[in-house]
C-alpha cells in the first residue's frame, strides 16, 4: 500500500533540511559553523578593533580594509538570509503531494508532477524533524515529520531502508 503525504514546505523545514544535510560530512559542518557563528563574531571583533584604531587616529587603507571585512562578515555571510532567498526561488510554500511505494516515487504540486524509480535515491537520512532522501545526481526530497502520522514515519523509514542500496 503506498504511503501518501501532503504538505506545504515551510522555511523552517527548508532550514532544518539544510542543517541535516550539513551534518553529513565534516567540511559542511565546519562551513555551517563558520557561517552561523564564527563569521559574524569575527566581523564584530574586527569592527570593534577598527573603531578603536579610528579613535586613536589610525585610519587609512588598513582601517578601510577592516571595516569592509567587518561589514562583509556580518552582513553577507548570513546563511539564513541566503537560504531564505533560495527557498523563495525554489519552493516558496507550494503545496506538495508525495506518494511512495515499492516501485516508484511520485510527486505532485502546483508547479508540476514527476515520477521516478528508487534507483535515483542515493541515500536516506533523518533527524527528529526531517526525513530526507538524497537524489543522484543532485537534489533531495524533504518530508517534514510534523506532517506525518507516527505510523507513516515508521513505514517510510522501513521502505527507504529496504529500497536504498
Amino acid at each position: 500500500m503506498p504511503i501518501r503525504i501532503e504538505f506545504t514546505l515551510t522555511f523552517e523545514d527548508y532550514l532544518n533540511a539544510a542543517r541535516l544535510n550539513a551534518r553529513r560530512n565534516w567540511w559542511a559542518r565546519f562551513c555551517l559553523l563558520f557561517q552561523e557563528f564564527l563569521a559574524p563574531v569575527l566581523g564584530i571583533v574586527i569592527g570593534i578593533y577598527a573603531i578603536l584604531r579610528a579613535v586613536k587616529g589610525e585610519t587609512g587603507i588598513p582601517f578601510i580594509v577592516m571595516v569592509c571585512a567587518a561589514i562583509y562578515l556580518v552582513a553577507f555571510t548570513n546563511p539564513r538570509a541566503r537560504l531564505k532567498q533560495a527557498w523563495k526561488q525554489n519552493n516558496a510554500g507550494h503545496e506538495e503531494s508525495w506518494e511512495f511505494d515499492q516501485t516508484r516515487i511520485r510527486s505532485r504540486s502546483s508547479t508540476g508532477q514527476s515520477e521516478f524509480d528508487w534507483s535515483r535515491v542515493g541515500s536516506f537520512s533523518e533527524d527528529d524533524k526531517i526525513i530526507m532522501l538524497n537524489l543522484s545526481p543532485g537534489g533531495s526530497i524533504v518530508v517534514p515529520k510534523r506532517v506525518c502520522a507516527s505510523d507513516q514515519i515508521g513505514e517510510l523509514r522501513e521502505l527507504c531502508l529496504a529500497m536504498i542500496d
